[in-house]
């Protein structure tokens, strides 16, 4: 009875469907590994034969072309058995092809199924035949297969310059999200190797796949990953390799379980359990290995049990097993080397501060968070070579698309079944990636920086204009200025979709109206002197379009500061501000990641442009208003550090400049009345450093 068709077609089968013309009557070498498959279980090599297509040569990874040889183990070249075809292996003396293993081949084909960590050896074996194929200009086509562990989670550190390795191929996170197909173009690309590569993609795989989804069947890519399941356990034990304890090896549940002889199985999973990591319990084991570390010896420990694989943190839950084996068995438990002396840990996570912070006794959540920056720019960069649609490029019904801060977040999926310190720690992770966020767009920023200077400068005015929780921001922004900078409070404005009615309550049908935007706009009579900034996470605000569409119709500058730099509101605009800080913790939610984003932004608007049009004096506030006692006695103090004179002084002075800092300041540093230094700092445009600086001039002269 044949096999139901599957919901997923890998690689392989896309290519036997939709022909094969640009490989036929060429020499092919195919690399391989025991998960090449068909949907229906035919092995690809049998599968190229049945195509007729023309293989002459045979490439192994480790574990070999058939999946049999251990980990480690180097493999050797020969002849297989089925096809009678020379085998080469890349796991052993050689890593790469050489020149004589290419002889007469005219393209490479490659199928190997990948377990979706950075750990695992097969992105480097890819890595290595684009090299080699780069320098002889030969064509490499790779038949994609699922990441196991989906496409949308990342985790772990980034690997740094000093610690790649062949189980650290690629400046990539730990748990990359990426397909081998997708990481193959990323090397490909990003690093600069340059090969002809061609990538074949899966039919009907989408980033929110774990493999179950699949319909596949599972055949073990190495003797110790038995099950799809194994490759969750794996993110987290793998790191055990690093150590003297046991991650499984010669068990029947290699990675699902670890331990040692000197290990108290049940007091470490109750202390592994005390962490309340998310999504994993551990339950306390024996087991005694047929072969590796601690073979024929009885060892305690624990068997990891992912019970919700959408919140298993697997980087993050192998740290905490490093961190917590060490702290119990500091003589025992250590830390393996290999014939450099280079730690394995080190080689494993892609660098040595993880290990050195395990060592010190730093948090481990600390380290976790302290990652998320990277992270993040690296899901920016990675989306050029996504094959698959990430959620936002998919249709949402009625004909529109997601934006990026609609999409599902699949690492906040089973957030409402967490304590409150895990969401308190999982929300942290995800909000240490905005300021890169922010980073990336500073030459953005500092354009529309000086658009507002300018229009300060000529008059003008900084005009935000936004809805919902957008336009709070920007009303807060602006109602915050006059206070701090002492002024005018027409200088810097908010429009708010709804009015004030909206700055309490939610005013949802009023974002929707585009023509109240530019009636708005008019009632401001705005003019070719102002600056307008639409703030719209979406990208779509109507409100917002119609505000900046009529403002740039009056001669007006306009800025947008989206999530979304494809939407209306940026093709509004003369500037795009588009920080990509991701989905959301909670889906749709734009008060969170998109709107700590937006604050950063505003506040680096006016402030700057507040700071370059004369209102502070190095970094000190020197126009404020004395409206109650704390402010006196602020500007008492403010004056004093600016003239390095005590307050009693600055209290004089103050006095006699009829409460303007400014005047104050530049009476004390340029020795002269209230009067002349009125109109030195008229001449300077209120910059108190050239009102100082002009009577220095004046002096020389």
């Amino acid at each position: 009875m044949p096999r139901p068709r599957p919901s997923v077609l890998p690689g392989i089968d896309v290519l036997i469907e939709r022909g094969q013309d640009e490989l036929r009557g060429r020499a092919l070498g195919v690399l391989a590994g025991s998960g090449a498959i068909t949907a229906d279980l035919l092995p690809t090599i049998a599968a190229l034969q049945e195509c007729r297509l023309h293989i002459v040569a045979l490439f192994g990874p480790e574990h070999g072309l058939r999946g049999a040889a251990a980990a480690g183990e180097p493999v050797d070249s020969g002849r297989d058995r089925a096809t009678r075809l020379p085998v080469y292996s890349l796991y052993g003396e050689r890593q790469e092809p050489t020149e004589a293993m290419l002889e007469g081949i005219e393209a490479l084909l490659i199928d190997l199924q990948d377990v979706g960590m950075r750990y695992y050896t097969y992105a480097s074996t890819v890595r290595a035949v684009l090299h080699a194929a780069a320098r002889r200009g030969l064509p490499v086509v790779l038949l994609d297969r699922p990441n196991p562990l989906n496409g949308l989670a990342l985790e772990g550190p980034v690997a740094e310059p000093g610690f790649l390795s062949f189980v650290a191929a690629s400046r990539v996170p730990a748990r990359h999200g990426l397909t081998l197909g997708e990481l193959a173009r990323w090397m490909n690309e990003h690093e600069g190797i340059g090969a002809p590569l061609t990538v074949i993609p899966m039919q009907g795989w989408q980033r929110a796949h774990w493999f179950a989804d699949t319909g596949l069947a599972w055949v073990p890519p190495s003797p110790n990953i038995p099950t799809a399941e194994t490759c969750l356990a794996y993110a987290a034990s793998c790191l055990i390799e690093g150590t003297s304890v046991s991650e499984g090896r010669g068990t029947t549940q290699p990675f699902q379980v670890l331990g040692a002889p000197w290990v108290d199985g049940e007091a470490l999973a109750r202390h592994l359990n005390a962490l309340e990591l998310p999504g994993v319990r551990f339950r306390p084991t024996w087991f005694c290995p047929t072969a590796s570390k601690h073979a024929g010896r009885p060892c305690g420990g624990v068997q990891l049990h992912v019970e919700d694989r959408g919140v298993f943190a697997g980087v993050r839950t192998g740290l905490h097993l490093l961190a917590t084996l060490r702290r119990d068995y500091p003589e025992q438990m250590a830390w393996t080397t290999d014939r450099s002396g280079t730690y394995h840990v080190d080689l494993l996570l892609g660098s040595d501060r993880p290990r050195l912070a395990i060592e010190r006794g730093d948090d481990v959540d600390e380290l976790v968070a302290s990652w998320q920056p990277a992270i993040a720019r690296f899901a920016e960069e990675r989306r050029n070579y996504l094959l698959y649609d990430v959620p936002s490029a998919r249709q949402a019904g009625a004909g529109s698309v997601l934006p990026q801060t609609e999409e599902p977040n699949a690492r906040t999926a089973a957030i409402d079944t967490m304590r409150p310190l895990d969401i308190l720690r999982l929300i942290n992770e995800q909000d240490a990636g905005v300021p890169a966020a922010v980073a990336r767009e500073l030459p953005r920023i500092a354009a529309a920086v000086e658009q507002v200077i300018g229009a300060f400068r000529r008059g003008g005015r900084l005009i935000y204009v936004g809805a919902g929780s957008s336009g709070r921001l920007g009303v807060l922004d602006a109602a915050e200025i006059p206070p701090t900078y002492g002024t005018d409070p027409a200088q810097v404005v908010a429009l708010l979709a709804g009015g004030a009615a909206a700055m309490a309550r939610s005013v949802e049908s009023a974002e929707d109206d585009e023509e109240r935007g530019g009636q708005d706009i008019d009632a401001l009579a705005v003019t070719e002197r102002d600056v307008l900034v639409g703030i719209a996470a979406s990208g779509s605000t109507p409100y917002v379009v119609g505000a900046l569409r009529r403002g740039r119709a009056r001669g007006a500058y306009a800025v947008a500061l989206v999530s979304n730099a494809e939407g209306l509101v940026a093709q509004a605009a003369d500037l795009v501000i588009a920080p990509q800080t991701g989905p959301e913790v909670i889906t749709g939610s734009t008060r969170m990641k998109a709107g700590t984003a937006q604050k950063l932004i505003l506040n680096m608007l006016s402030t700057t442009a507040m700071i370059c049009t004369g209102h502070t004096y190095g970094n000190l506030m020197v126009d404020m208003r004395a409206t109650n006692d704390k402010l006196r006695e602020r500007m008492r103090r403010i004056v004093a550090m600016a003239t390095g004179t005590g307050q009693e002084v600055a209290a004089e002075a103050l006095a006699a400049a009829s409460d303007e800092m400014k005047t104050a300041i530049v009476m004390l540093l340029a020795g002269v009345c209230a009067e002349e230094a009125s109109r030195r700092l008229e001449r300077a445009s209120g910059v108190v450093r050239d009102a100082v600086r002009a009577g220095l001039v004046d002096r020389r002269a």
